[in-house]
């Protein structure tokens, strides 16, 4: 009987793992192509947590600031609508249809935008990921949710 060195238990072991993780990276490569990547990030979380000070939207050059809590949690969650593709080759100066400035309580800022085909994060331009139509909902939730009077 043949004894097995460490080596050759090690590379039995590690041959299906390579093959798992290999099938991973190609299904979330797939995933991501078909999906697009949220923009926001955590947004909503960050605002339950009540790490937002406060929103100023803009949409066709009326704006208001939002600071109430429920009110930030909506704009967190419209911002998360937003899905993204690879940076895209839109057009530089391109002038907003709906913007979000968030302010958190650190300071920072936080950018979100769109116009009719381009998704704009902090000065960078996004083609829209997944379902192409996101540009025009958020606009449409922004709307009805904080313009409509």
């Amino acid at each position: 009987m043949i004894k097995e060195t460490g080596k050759g238990r090690w590379k039995k072991a590690l041959l299906p793992a390579g093959s798992i993780l290999l099938t991973a990276i190609i299904t979330a490569a797939a995933w991501y192509m078909i999906n697009g990547w949220p923009i926001a990030g955590n947004l909503r979380q960050q605002a339950e947590q009540g790490k937002i000070q406060k929103v100023r939207i803009t949409q066709k050059e009326e704006t208001i600031t939002i600071t109430d809590p429920e009110q930030l949690r909506l704009a967190a969650g419209t911002a998360q609508l937003l899905r993204v593709s690879l940076p895209g080759a839109a057009n530089e100066g391109e002038i907003l249809e709906t913007e979000y400035l968030f302010t958190f309580t650190d300071g920072s800022t936080m950018q979100i935008g769109v116009s009719e085909e381009t998704i704009l994060k902090d000065s960078r331009q996004y083609a829209p990921g997944g379902d192409k139509s996101s540009p025009d909902l958020f606009v449409k939730i922004t709307n009805a949710l904080f313009f409509l009077k």
